[in-house]
């Protein structure tokens, strides 16, 4: 007599590639599109990204963004591919101010605006990032009465393609060097006069430089440290005043576990994590922990990132939202490969279609304004068309964000572990039975769902039957009439949805007799 027995109710471990896929835990999926784990079910559909921005000039893409806390005014700043720089307070896809602009307005920035403050100035840095030889920085600040402009920074800054700040300090680096005929010094920082970010010392006794080994791509502050990222290698720099006199003391923390793209580095809480080809990394400054070997998709992801370089065109950038490290990667063509989420506190991965990111920009909760919500947010710059898009709705699916904003269809799919129901011998496997809530959002959507005997990473799947849309939670029994070691699945959504709930998966088989498979 056949029995029915559980195959998963719980997939909080997201998807995992590392493990041989018949020998799986119940709990991952082997793969796993716009979906996410334990909200609300065991899986649910994410919602769709929304515009935060209308249509900005007559650009092609966004290229960089930051979110500026000025002080009873945060909003955000973007720079599109034609070197416009636009000011957005509203974020329901109207609104968006075109800010005047007496710097170069040549800059197409692959470095993102950040927030830099000094006692007597505020402003957001733009510089011309690691693909525009001799662009001079900018500042974005208040000319007074919210009144905002971009202009050269003045004080003859380096002409940087990195920076970050650092308490006192704005710290410029990778940068064609004012004192020595423009010759690029990319494995060199210079940090600003304290306070004054607008006073640079090159040379003599009282230079405020510091060079490294190697080419440096990005640098993040963290409690009791600086890191830099170079292609090869991340170093430190210990101590709290730079130079003339000061303690920074260099060393190699992460031999051989640099960035291919330095825009992948962010910061969370107290530590950094960025991407390379052989994994994602999360750091305190002490301990590494590769956060892609910890998910169980390692394999995966370096079949994602193989080959990927900055320097021949490829792009790694990264965001954080809800405790989640959010990575786009894009190949040397410009096409998006895929966008890899990884809730960080759990290690535990899901993977999203149709995030085509240029930049991300993160704002923190806090009080907000007349204008801005007090929610955090993470906002993402199209790299196909000049909007700023906002993520926060992924999390709040709804008929509303049925599908996403440029209209397509949020379509999740899941494959399973190949199940051996029981053992290693053949068995006759008869039904599978589907816990599911599919609710229709205008259009009527259905579940395809079809089955592999293959437990081999590409095998292919045949087609069973649909399952329908529903008004409440089901249990749906499939006809599979199938005999074998074993079966995967997938379950692949077809049309736009109000809700998707994946609750339980089941199947109801039994051993071949033995007389019948020649024992």
């Amino acid at each position: 007599m056949a029995d029915i027995v559980v195959l998963g109710t719980n997939f909080d471990l997201g998807f995992q590639s590392d493990t041989s896929r018949d020998e799986m835990n119940q709990r991952a999926a082997y793969r796993m599109f716009d979906y996410l784990p334990q909200m609300e079910a065991p899986l649910r559909k994410r919602g769709g990204w929304r515009y935060g921005s209308p249509v900005l000039g007559s650009a092609a893409s966004v290229r960089s963004m930051g979110w500026l806390p000025f002080p009873t005014d945060g909003h955000l700043a973007a720079v599109t591919d034609t070197g416009a720089v636009w000011q957005l307070k509203i974020f329901d896809g109207t609104g968006g101010t075109q800010v005047t602009d007496s710097g170069d307005t040549s800059i197409v920035p692959t470095w993102p605006v950040f927030w830099h403050r000094t006692a007597s100035l505020n402003m957001g840095v733009i510089l011309g990032g690691l693909t525009q030889p001799g662009k001079a920085p900018k500042k974005y600040y208040d000319t007074g009465g919210l009144n905002y402009t971009a202009a050269p920074l003045g004080g003859s800054p380096p002409q940087a393609r990195m920076g970050f700040s650092w308490g006192d300090y704005l710290v410029l680096g990778n940068y064609y060097d004012p004192t020595d005929s423009g010759k690029l010094k990319n494995y060199r920082w210079a940090f600003s006069d304290p306070g004054n970010a607008e006073s640079w010392t090159y040379t003599g006794v009282n230079s405020s430089t510091w060079d490294f080994p190697e080419e440096i791509v990005a640098g993040i502050p963290l409690q009791n440290t600086i890191l830099g990222f170079g292609y090869i290698d991340v170093h430190s720099l210990t101590g709290d005043t730079p130079p003339p006199g000061g303690n920074l003391r260099r060393t190699i923390l992460f031999a051989g576990q640099g960035t291919f793209d330095g825009r992948s580095v962010v910061g969370w809480r107290q530590y950094a994590i960025w991407a390379n080809n052989s994994g994602v990394w999360m750091s305190d400054g002490a301990t590494l922990t590769d956060l892609a070997a910890a998910g169980g998709i390692s394999v995966y992801y370096r079949q994602k990132a193989a080959g990927l370089s900055f320097v021949t065109g490829a792009s790694a950038v990264a965001g954080i939202y809800r405790d989640h490290y959010v990575l786009s990667l894009r190949n040397q063509a410009g096409a998006l490969i895929t966008t890899l989420v990884c809730d960080i506190q759990r290690k535990v991965w899901t993977e999203w279609t149709n995030i085509n990111c240029a930049c991300f920009a993160h704002r923190a909760a806090a009080p907000g304004t007349a204008t801005s919500m007090s929610e955090e947010e993470l906002y993402f710059g199209s790299a196909v068309q000049p909007r700023v898009c906002r993520i926060s709705s992924l999390w709040t699916p709804s008929a509303t964000y049925a599908s996403d904003a440029d209209g397509a269809p949020v379509q999740p799919v899941l494959e399973t572990p190949y199940y051996r129901v029981g053992g290693l011998d053949q068995k006759r496997m008869r039904f599978i039975y589907a816990g599911y809530d599919l609710r229709a959002s205008g259009t009527t959507p259905k579940m395809a769902i079809g089955y592999t005997l293959d437990p081999e990473v590409e095998g292919t799947y045949t087609d069973m039957l649909t399952l329908p849309a529903t008004t409440h939670y089901k249990r749906k029994r499939v006809r599979l009439a199938r005999h074998g070691l074993g079966f995967g699945l997938r379950l692949a959504q077809v049309g736009a949805s109000a809700q998707t709930r994946l609750y339980s998966l089941e199947t109801e088989a039994h051993p071949w007799e033995q007389e019948r498979i020649g024992y």
